[in-house]
């Protein structure tokens, strides 16, 4: 410590460019004590970029005041408690180890050692990934090549995304399947309604009442219907027709309201529903 402590004051009086190598050799001193091993509160200072000189000329004056002994004989009442005080934090940090009964100790050494390796053999194949792509961007492309890449993958990105929202969002809004296959027309897909509205089930009745206004319009040839296609994908569709879009249009609204907002659907609500999909039918003659 006393080497270190020299070895700091010679760093404060040198020029700047000095000091650096001055701090490392102050570092190998202290690493040369065993017994200062845990001490990392002595070696922060001089491991900081720059070193802070000052902080560590006073943590190592006070820290060698501290365990020298006095010039009178020793109180070991006195040497104890410094000794406690020593071995806590924030000079030391307990470790899970100076926990253990000394004969768990080497067990526990093991199974430490077994974990690293097991957690260094399952990061190697990221890490092999990460040095990839860092000699990729930094060796193979560079400037508006890296940039141009960058915003690529971006793009790809957004893309997968839309994709699985918008398949989520159709797989959610079908209907659980039945005996009996889907209808194919307008009147039909109002029947399957009908009956599902008599057994009580307000919810399919309402998809299929949403259904039998979209196949009304696809008789009319306005729109086609496509099954992946979102409700609000075919409004847009009906742009070129102002007219069965304004009747679409609360279809829509109230059916996504309650197929997505509500967790139970009423008679009323399909009767209302069943209003607003009238309408469509008036508008496509």
């Amino acid at each position: 410590m006393a080497r270190a402590l020299a070895l700091v004051e010679q760093a404060s009086q040198a020029p700047v460019a000095e000091r650096p190598a001055l701090a490392r050799a102050a570092l190998d001193a202290l690493a040369a004590a065993p017994e200062l091993a845990d001490f990392t509160w002595l070696r922060d200072p001089l491991a900081a970029s720059p070193p802070e000189l000052a902080r560590a000329r006073a943590r190592l004056a006070a820290a060698q005041e501290a365990l020298e002994p006095p010039a009178g004989a020793l109180d070991p009442a006195a040497r104890s408690s410094l000794d406690r005080i020593l071995s806590n934090p924030p000079f030391k940090s307990p470790s899970v180890q100076s926990l253990l009964p000394s004969w768990l100790v080497p067990v526990a050494v093991l199974i430490d050692a077994a974990a690293r390796v097991v957690w260094n053999l399952v990061r190697w194949p990221f890490d092999r990934l990460l040095d990839l792509l860092r000699w990729v961007f930094t060796e193979v492309v560079s400037g508006p090549a890296a940039l141009a890449l960058g915003l690529l993958a971006i793009a790809g990105l957004v893309l997968l995304y839309r994709r699985g929202l918008r398949a989520a969002l159709v797989a959610q809004a079908e209907v659980a399947a039945s005996d009996e296959p889907l209808p194919p027309t307008a009147a039909e897909a109002l029947a399957a309604a009908q009956r599902y509205a008599a057994a009580g089930q307000y919810r399919e009745a309402c998809h299929f009442v949403l259904l039998s206004a979209l196949l009304s319009i696809e008789a009319q040839g306005w729109a086609r219907l496509d099954r992946a296609a979102t409700n609000r994908e075919h409004l847009a569709r009906l742009a070129t027709q102002p007219s069965v879009a304004a009747a679409l249009a609360p279809v829509v609204a109230r059916f996504d309201r309650l197929w997505y907002g509500q967790d139970t659907v009423t008679d009323a609500d399909y009767r209302e529903l069943l209003r607003l999909a009238g309408r469509v039918r008036e508008a496509t003659p």
